[in-house]
C-alpha cells in the first residue's frame, strides 16, 4: 500500500511540474525562435512526441514481462529481457535514424513547413538533431517501462520531469 501510495503522489507531483515547465517553454521559445522557426519548433516537437509511440509495442510488452518475472523470482529472465528489448528497439530506433539521417539533404524542408527557402540550412541542421534526439527518446523510453515493471512508476515520470528541466535550462 506505501508503494502505491508513493507512486500515486509521486507521479501526480511530477506531472504537475513537467506541465508548469512545458507551459514555461512556450513562451520563451516564442521569444528566442522567429515566428517561422517557432512554428517549426512545434510541428517537430508535436511530431516526435507521437513518434516515440512506435516501438512497436515493446515498451509495454517488456514492463508486463518484466513484472511477471519478478514475480515468480526469475531475475535472470527480467536481465535477459530487458537485454534483448534494448538490443530490438536500439536495432530498429538506429535503423530509422540512419535512413532518415541519409534523406535530410534531399528533402525540400522549406516546402515541408511552408517556410521561407532562405531557412533550409538552418532546417537541414534541425532535422539531423530532431532525428537523433527521436533515435535517443525510443531507446531511452524504456527505461520508463521497467520503472514500471519494476512498480516504481513515479521514476519513470521524473526522467521526463528531468527531460523537460534540461530543454527549459537549455534555451
Amino acid at each position: 500500500m506505501r508503494n502505491l501510495t508513493i507512486n500515486i503522489a509521486g507521479s501526480f507531483l511530477i506531472k504537475i511540474l513537467s506541465l508548469l515547465l512545458n507551459l514555461a517553454l512556450i513562451p520563451l521559445g516564442m521569444e528566442l525562435l522567429s515566428e517561422a522557426m517557432f512554428s517549426v519548433w512545434v510541428v517537430l516537437f508535436s511530431l516526435l512526441t507521437w513518434f516515440t509511440f512506435l516501438d512497436m509495442g515493446m515498451g509495454n510488452s517488456l514492463r508486463n514481462l518484466l513484472l511477471e518475472a519478478l514475480h515468480k523470482g526469475r531475475k535472470d529472465e527480467a536481465r535477459a529481457l530487458i537485454s534483448t528489448s534494448y538490443s530490438a528497439i536500439a536495432l530498429f530506433s538506429a535503423s530509422a535514424a540512419a535512413i532518415l539521417l541519409i534523406a535530410v539533404p534531399f528533402v525540400p524542408w522549406h516546402s515541408v513547413f511552408n517556410v521561407d527557402a532562405m531557412f533550409t540550412p538552418l532546417l537541414e541542421k534541425t532535422m539531423y538533431l530532431a532525428i537523433a534526439l527521436f533515435a535517443a527518446q525510443v531507446i531511452l523510453k524504456n527505461i520508463s517501462f521497467i520503472f514500471h515493471g519494476i512498480q516504481l512508476s513515479f521514476l519513470g515520470n521524473l526522467i521526463v520531469l528531468a527531460a523537460n528541466l534540461l530543454s527549459f535550462v537549455w534555451l
